[in-house]
């Protein structure tokens, strides 16, 4: 976490997929770093893949996909593709946002 937390800019956005309960919107790199905890401890083996990363710029497209198995009950839970559009300042990360497909691919000037 924390060599990924270094590409950051101090004043890092990441912004939640909306209908995910009682998360919408962090600020700052520990902000991130606690909104990433909340996935661990939620998660045993907790895992993203990243299925596409799509270069537009400034921003890139990364389609992506969670799993692992539910603390508390040892059940295999997955989530399908879900899409973040990261905005950077130079080599930092600047802005994290997630979003659906087609939400997306819309916020970044492509069409399905």
């Amino acid at each position: 976490m924390d060599a990924a937390l270094e590409g950051f800019h101090p004043d890092v956005e990441w912004s939640v997929l909306g209908m995910l309960p009682d998360l919408e919107h962090y600020r700052g790199p520990e902000a991130v770093r606690r909104f990433w905890q909340t996935w661990q401890e939620t998660f045993a083996g907790f895992q993203i893949e990243v299925e596409e990363l799509i270069d537009v710029g400034d921003r890139v497209l990364a389609l992506i996909a969670a799993s692992g198995r539910g603390s508390g009950s040892g059940a295999p839970v997955g989530t399908p593709t879900f899409a973040q559009v990261w905005t950077f300042d130079g080599d930092l990360v600047k802005r994290v946002e997630m979003l659906t497909e087609p939400e997306a691919r819309e916020a970044v000037g492509l069409r399905e």
